[in-house]
């Protein structure tokens, strides 16, 4: 853990997730023009996804591939969720077939690039899904806390974790408090919740490269993002709340000590299945609708 704590991967995505922060929380919440508050609710969550692949130092074809897969994100958000799959499909293929490999440290399984392109596109889908039923900032930092739990390589990990970290932070401090909280700082916005699909496969296929079964297990971090549009589709709905994203550490942290540990594949996609079935049925437990503001102000 002191490893991790004291890792230069960590505190260069913490410097470009403070930066992230600032523009966003500037935007939000004393806008200089009229129109930088509903831009930034839109785009907010494009801010962390750039912190992210800064503080990465990424490739230029991941630059390329997640851009692309931010386009198609920005209308996705408009079109239902038969078309944002082939909206998202460009973009994570891009992404998979010679992009995402640059330089790696062990030659990856033949079968891994079919899986990321498919794991991003589904991804970029269900964080959307999600993102438009309730903001997913902070669910997707946890997810990306994650893997550097999981996957045995972790330096880009923790650069995309630590830039997502301070805004989703913040956030969450905002949950505390009577009214909604600002967008910018709690909504991916379709452009961004395609950019962290991307980011998420990225940094999932690099990081656990060295162990593949940890790919397929890390997959299963992403908890509540693939669980509440699974229970939407059955018509239960939650809302954004401290609660939720308790459950969705707790989920997070399951996922990367079990089936991102595993070394066996088979082992690794059980064990993930099992937590997603899981992350559907605890939408169950939580809240549906938002908190009386009486009750949070303490009257």
């Amino acid at each position: 853990m002191i490893d991790v704590l004291t890792a230069p991967e960590l505190w260069a995505g913490m410097g470009a997730g403070l930066v992230a922060l600032v523009v966003l929380g500037v935007a939000s919440v004393r806008p200089f023009v009229r129109w930088a508050g509903p831009v930034a609710a839109a785009l907010g969550g494009m801010v962390p996804a750039a912190a992210a692949l800064v503080a990465a130092t990424t490739p230029r074809s991941v630059w390329i591939a997640v851009g692309v897969l931010a386009v198609f994100g920005a209308v996705a958000a408009f079109t239902p969720a038969v078309a944002t799959v082939a909206l998202a499909a460009p973009g994570a293929v891009m992404l998979a077939v010679g992009t995402m490999f640059a330089g790696p440290r062990v030659q990856p399984p033949g079968w891994l690039e079919a899986v990321v392109a498919v794991a991003v596109t589904i991804g970029a889908t269900v964080v959307l899904r999600t993102d438009l039923r309730v903001p997913a900032t902070a669910m997707a930092a946890l997810a990306l806390g994650g893997l550097v739990l999981g996957v045995p390589d972790t330096e880009i990990p923790l650069a995309a974790f630590g830039a997502y970290f301070p805004v989703a932070l913040i956030g969450a401090v905002f949950l505390l408090r009577p009214g909604p909280p600002p967008p910018a700082l709690t909504a991916l916005g379709g452009a961004g919740s395609f950019a962290f699909a991307g980011i998420f496969g990225w940094a999932a296929a690099t990081g656990g490269v060295g162990r593949p079964a940890s790919i397929l297990g890390g997959l299963a971090c992403v908890g509540l993002l693939a669980g509440i549009p699974l229970a939407g589709a059955l018509g239960r709905r939650c809302v954004l709340s401290i609660a939720t994203l308790v459950v969705q550490l707790v989920l997070v942290v399951l996922a990367a000590r079990t089936a991102a540990r595993q070394s066996s594949i088979v082992a690794a996609v059980v064990i993930g299945v099992a937590v997603l079935m899981v992350s559907t049925a605890v939408v169950w437990l939580l809240p549906d609708r938002p908190e009386p503001e009486s009750r949070l102000s303490g009257a």
